[in-house]
């Protein structure tokens, strides 16, 4: 007898039906703790998102509130330097009008000061953004490995 056919025999005769039925339902025990696994990363995924537009959207209300303060105190300012002018266009109407000139450069600062905070905000979302996707595709590159794994170890055992 040849040493090929004896292990062939001996490796048909170790795997019976309980076997196999043991280690099927260990691969649908695994299969079932993944899935509950995947399920509890999607809701934390969820609740990750929902806290992220929350915050979000708590900051875009913050910043029209801070823009509807400044627009309001910008139109304050505006509504004195017209009662000033109108004052000094009485007196004079060339001091007035270097004066006005002054108050529009001042406005026009102001509003690109604002400007560019929002340029800046929306840069910040946008690397936000990007680090949540990232995270998100690590944290499904690691369930992947694992998954991978526990397939490896399983076939291992086998």
């Amino acid at each position: 007898m040849r040493y090929g056919a004896t292990m062939v025999s001996m490796a048909r005769e170790a795997w019976t039906d309980e076997r196999l039925d043991d280690l099927k339902g260990s691969v649908d025990a695994g299969f079932s703790e993944m899935r509950d696994e995947f399920r509890a990363m999607r809701e934390e995924i969820r609740a990750g998102r929902e806290e992220m537009r929350e915050e979000l959207k708590a900051g875009r209300d913050e910043m029209r509130e801070e823009l509807k303060a400044g627009r309001d105190e910008m139109r304050e300012e505006l509504k004195a330097g017209r009662d000033e002018m109108r004052e000094e266009l009485n007196t004079g109407r060339t001091e007035a009008r270097v004066e006005l000139k002054a108050e529009r450069e001042t406005t026009r600062e102001k509003f690109d000061l604002v400007h560019q905070d929002m340029r800046e905000v929306r840069t910040e979302i946008g690397a936000l953004n990007r680090t949540i996707h990232q995270f998100m595709f690590a944290i499904v590159g690691t369930v992947f490995l694992g998954f991978m794994g526990t397939i490896s170890a399983l076939v291992t055992l086998t």
